[in-house]
């Protein structure tokens, strides 16, 4: 991605342009040159997560066909190829992340604001990343990665977040909370809340959610909740109701973009979804945000209000998520 931003005078201008935007919109205060590593890594990073999304989909059998790894994932490709043939690895794996976004269940998690779709590596990136994952132990054969995603916890999830960069991690200061700190809290404070205010009036959020521990613990208990509480309706319409009941905010895009995923993988277990293009769209209240900005009903509020500001354009740009 840095050898395409630097040798490509399209791409340059491209990334100066958004640079600039960005600081006219108080977005960043960084130059140039530490804003576009940045920006280069955060756009690594959701083409490592997004084939990582798509290969634990795949190694959990929600998929019609594999595309990535896997039994039938080079005859795919092969087909797109001899179909395509002036295409490349880079166009077979962004058509991939185009076949999720018609997923009503997928969509969230490939949309446009996916920065897959800002900028791409070269085909020889591309085709570096497919056999990455691809890669076999010793006998194993393409159709047999070494690499497998379909272990029931997704906690390794959490785990490659925290772990996938080192400038990231010093950065948002990333590590998961262990279980039992989860259950701790949780215990102390949604347990009683859903006592005090009855289950219909209860929700949760985390206002730093990381990659969404506390947001699956909760969506957990709100789920066993209303399936004792509601013993006719069915799990899929539990499970709905049950997310619809979670929110999640975090400073970190990979973060958001894990915890969506954890969840959306928790919903389908629990609806008890075979194909992922059977599940509809998902109540997923998470936003990547900052949640220690402005709040007008408390009084840190006037901590940020300086004489003779606007506050209401203030708060349209910081809650421009």
């Amino acid at each position: 991605l840095l050898a395409r931003a630097k040798g490509s005078a399209e791409v340059a201008q491209a990334l100066k342009l958004r640079h600039a935007a960005e600081k006219q919109g108080e977005r960043t205060a960084d130059n140039f040159a530490t804003w576009q590593r940045s920006f280069l890594e955060q756009v690594a990073a959701a083409w490592i997560l997004s084939c990582v999304f798509v290969r634990t989909l795949e190694d959990r059998d929600l998929l019609e066909q594999r595309r990535i790894a896997g039994p039938g994932a080079m005859d795919a490709q092969r087909t797109f190829l001899q179909l395509a043939p002036s295409l490349s690895e880079r166009e077979y794996l962004l058509t991939t992340f185009r076949e999720m976004t018609r997923l009503p269940a997928a969509a969230a998690l490939f949309a446009a604001h996916n920065p897959v779709w800002m900028l791409a590596p070269s085909a020889e990136g591309a085709k570096a990343l497919l056999q990455f994952f691809r890669s076999a132990n010793d006998g194993g054969g393409d159709e047999a990665p070494a690499l497998r995603f379909g272990q029931p916890d997704t906690r390794f999830l959490g785990d490659l977040y925290q772990d996938l960069n080192e400038n990231v991690r010093k950065r948002y200061a990333l590590l998961q909370t262990p279980d039992f700190i989860e259950r701790f809290i949780l215990d102390r404070t949604l347990e009683p809340a859903i006592e005090k205010f009855g289950l219909d009036d209860a929700d949760l959020i985390d206002p730093t959610c990381g990659s969404g521990h506390f947001l699956l613990g909760a969506f957990d208990r709100f789920f066993d909740h209303v399936r004792r509480a509601k013993p006719g309706m069915s799990a899929r319409q539990a499970a709905a109701e049950a997310l619809d009941k979670v929110y999640g905010a975090d400073i970190n895009p990979f973060a958001v973009a894990i915890a969506k995923f954890r969840l959306t993988l928790s919903f389908l277990d629990k609806g008890g979804y075979d194909k992922l293009s059977e599940a509809p769209q998902l109540p997923l209240h998470v936003a990547v945000a900052d949640s220690l900005l402005y709040n007008p009903q408390h009084e840190q509020g006037s901590l940020f209000h300086q004489d003779g500001a606007d506050a209401a354009a203030w708060e349209k740009r910081a809650f421009d998520f």
